[in-house]
């Protein structure tokens, strides 16, 4: 499927943070739905760019933000004076960013259902657990290959071996799965 344009803009955020954003949208209006996609650690939104425009191709409006310390929003000569690579805050600050993006998207997208991907540090339902925010959270489960477990704690190594399990059958797939909250 073929990628569609984006729109960047930089928009302040939380703790007057200037976040390097991309609005991809549907070629017919209104979008059935709205997807805030937030990227994982050491990443940047470009990595993206394929799969957030055949969202949209598929009639999803598509809301991304380089997180803090991350991307063009730690990186570009438009940054914040304050934003510096690697540097991402905390918890506190990361949840006050999804929580931020959310909002705008809700504003943006008034009306359609709104999803909450994430991917690696993210954490979706932990970061916006008490938000308030009606959404939808976007989630599966990833087979994209056997994860090696050495050197893991013991409490996570059960769930690795469960994981490797669920992958020699399912392998390179990935099943969503929506709640809403």
């Amino acid at each position: 499927m073929a990628t569609l344009s984006y729109v960047e803009t930089w928009i302040t955020g939380p703790l007057s943070t200037s976040f390097y954003t991309r609005l991809y949208t549907p070629p017919s209006a209104p979008p059935r739905g709205a997807i805030v996609f937030v990227h994982g650690y050491i990443e940047h939104i470009g990595r993206y760019e394929q799969v957030h425009g055949d969202w949209a191709a598929r009639g999803f409006a598509v809301f991304a933000y380089d997180q803090r310390g991350f991307g063009r929003t730690a990186l570009d000569a438009e940054k914040s004076v304050a934003s510096v690579y690697g540097q991402t805050g905390g918890t506190p600050e990361r949840m006050m960013d999804v929580e931020w993006a959310v909002k705008y998207a809700s504003r943006k997208f008034e009306g359609v259902p709104l999803f909450l991907m994430g991917h690696s540090m993210v954490c979706p339902v932990h970061l916006l657990h008490g938000s308030g925010a009606e959404i939808w959270i976007a989630s599966g489960l990833s087979t994209q290959g056997r994860r090696h477990y050495s050197g893991l704690r013991n409490s996570y190594r059960s769930s690795t071996r469960q994981g490797n399990r669920i992958a020699s059958v399912w392998h390179n797939r990935f099943e969503p799965i929506c709640t809403h909250l």
